[in-house]
């Protein structure tokens, strides 16, 4: 493969992400129905119609959607036509197992030695590419020598921009590749398909002119997330690991991602704490500390007389995670804490702004836990006559509050065991809702035979705590289910009625002859 068809292959993994169907041939503006908004239009027609970008689905480009380091590899092997048919059996990463969709693709990288993961065995599965990440990868495709750039960098944000990175971003600003955005470069900001198709148009733009610069000699190896092969350049992901530098001297601290740390923010009278979640230090064993970072002169820098005593919060794991720690009982409010990590030579990540993590605690209440009490004897049923449902109602103090939902199950207890099992529970009976003395109105249970049933009455509250389906929340009632009463009234012949006259002094009087009442 000559260089020129080397650089296409790599703009085309690094534009890409995320399975992919090709759109119908044509121009990119034609067959995208969702760039016309996109800063980058101009530039994903101009790659599409070179064949260097295709979009996500028949008619769409995804402009804003982020790059995954899976799908990089998975492009990044088409691409180059790795050999994909037979991957080793055992992983080279404790995240890309076998099964994992991305596995030949991946293994076929690091068999071709252009990615080597983010150290600790770790590939980096499910996390996107930051922004100087990007211009690392663009800026080692272009064969350049950007040692010693950095000085020239005018970003506002610049003592946010990771060390090893310094030096390409100062070169592609140089070149002409990024412009920022206000005067901040956002180092860490997730790049999208759009500007990865912007830096790329710029960057084929900037090598069809003939601007090339080869090294004067072998750079030093620096401190990076990318993985560095001297002296060809290659495309890999974040990393950290020693293992991805020439020098067998450690003298690097872990890398901290401070943004994939969270607060678990527990109730009143118990401690908050934080954790970091996988990718978070970029090496294993790491020993990691916070900080409460108070930036009493507003300038956005860590002063030393700023910090509060160090909280320990345990060693990092294999893929980077750290276990919850207690920092306090905490109240509410949002706090700022800046993170460090100490590998096992001593190497300490600077306390800096750019490691520091905000948090907001709202400090709830000691959370509602217990379900309902539920006293069974106090609910009893309403008999009524064949052919109308029968019901079941809660006296007062039935349900121990106000507003949880009640149900009742007919059990039969098959095996007599005397325990409730879930096989002999019938469908559930909604009673309705407790009130506030605790009582149940009755509900239609069913019209149900003459016998003897025994129902367990449950109660879940606002909280979804449900009281056991148990014998000690069991009631049983017996019905006998009376006739249709008797509503008609007896019928009157007031003419079979008749005077008995007395004679003055007596009390006269009424008789009914016989038929006179029904």
């Amino acid at each position: 493969m000559n260089k020129k068809q080397w650089i296409s292959s790599i703009l085309a993994a690094a534009v890409l992400s995320s399975p992919i169907i090709m759109p119908t041939k044509g121009s990119a503006a034609a067959s995208f129905i969702d760039i016309d908004g996109s800063y980058a239009k101009k530039a994903i027609v101009e790659l599409f119609d070179q064949g260097i970008v295709t979009g996500v689905g028949e008619s769409k480009f995804y402009p804003t959607s982020n790059i995954t380091r899976q799908d990089f590899a998975i492009i990044l092997a088409k691409t180059l036509k790795l050999d994909v048919s037979n991957p080793p059996a055992l992983p080279t990463f404790l995240d890309v197992p076998t099964s994992n969709y991305a596995y030949s693709y991946v293994e076929a990288a690091v068999k071709a030695g252009l990615i080597k993961g983010t150290g600790s065995n770790l590939f980096g599965t499910g996390q996107n590419l930051s922004r100087q990440d990007m211009v690392v990868m663009f800026v080692r495709a272009l064969g350049v020598n950007p040692t010693g750039k950095a000085g020239t960098l005018q970003f506002a944000d610049s003592s946010q921009i990771a060390d090893y990175s310094k030096d390409f971003i100062a070169a592609a600003v140089e070149y002409g590749l990024i412009t920022g955005y206000n005067n901040f470069f956002n180092p860490d900001t997730k790049v999208d398909r759009q500007a990865v198709a912007l830096v790329a148009s710029k960057f084929l733009k900037f090598k069809e002119n003939g601007n090339t610069e080869q090294p004067a000699s072998t750079p030093t190896a620096q401190p990076s997330k990318e993985p560095v092969t001297v002296p060809t350049p290659v495309v890999g992901g974040s990393s950290s690991s020693q293992s991805e530098h020439s020098s067998n001297s450690d003298t690097n601290a872990p890398v901290v991602e401070s943004t994939k740390f969270e607060a678990i923010d527990n109730y009143n009278g118990t401690q908050d704490q934080l954790r970091g979640l996988a990718g978070a230090i970029g090496e294993q064993g790491a020993a990691v500390q916070a900080y409460l970072w108070t930036d009493a002169n507003e300038n956005g820098e860590v002063d030393a007389d700023e910090l509060g005593t160090a909280i320990t919060l345990g060693t990092s794991e294999a893929d980077g995670s750290v276990s919850a720690a207690n920092i306090g009982d905490l109240n509410a409010g949002t706090y700022t804490f800046v993170i460090t990590a100490k590998d096992s030579s001593n190497n300490e990540s600077a306390k800096k702004a750019a490691h520091a993590v905000t948090v907001t605690l709202s400090k709830n209440e000691v959370p509602d836990t217990s379900a309902p009490v539920v006293d069974a004897a106090k609910f009893e049923a309403i008999d009524n006559y064949n052919g109308t449902q029968d019901q079941l109602r809660g006296l007062a103090g039935a349900i121990g509050e106000q507003g949880a939902a009640v149900q009742a199950y007919l059990w039969t207890d098959a095996n007599e065991n005397g325990e409730v099992d879930a096989d002999e529970l019938g469908t559930a009976i909604g009673l309705g809702t407790s009130e506030a003395d605790g009582s149940v109105s009755a509900a239609n249970i069913g019209d149900l035979n003459a016998g003897t049933y025994t129902f367990v009455i449950t109660a879940k509250d606002s909280s979804n705590n449900e009281s056991a389906k148990n014998a000690a929340h069991a009631v049983t009632v017996t019905l006998s289910k009376n006739e249709v009463p008797d509503t008609s009234a007896p019928v009157v012949d007031a003419a079979k009625f008749e005077a008995i006259d007395n004679y003055n002094g007596t009390q006269d009087q009424l008789r009914g002859l016989a038929g006179a009442i029904g």
